[in-house]
């Protein structure tokens, strides 16, 4: 399956904006993983879409360094 890059960051962005996740957060942070681990729980929306929230913040990087450097995504 092949995508887009542009369109991928744009998704991330409004599903970012639907759950207020900062766009900021290192995706590799303590605090980022430990969201895995306790879905359903937190005080924002972004900290109970634990696994949500972690993909999206890994997504959104991934088609950021792809649109900088013209590299692909691949998943495997």
């Amino acid at each position: 399956m092949v995508g887009s890059s542009p369109r991928l960051l744009e998704e991330c962005q409004r599903l970012a904006s639907e759950l207020k996740l900062p766009l900021d957060l290192d995706p590799e942070a303590r605090e980022v993983y430990a969201l895995v681990e306790s879905q359903g729980m937190g005080d924002t929306t972004w900290k109970r879409y634990g696994m949500e929230s972690f993909s999206c913040l890994r997504l959104y990087r991934a088609a950021t360094h792809s649109i900088k450097t013209g590299a692909a995504v691949v998943f495997t």
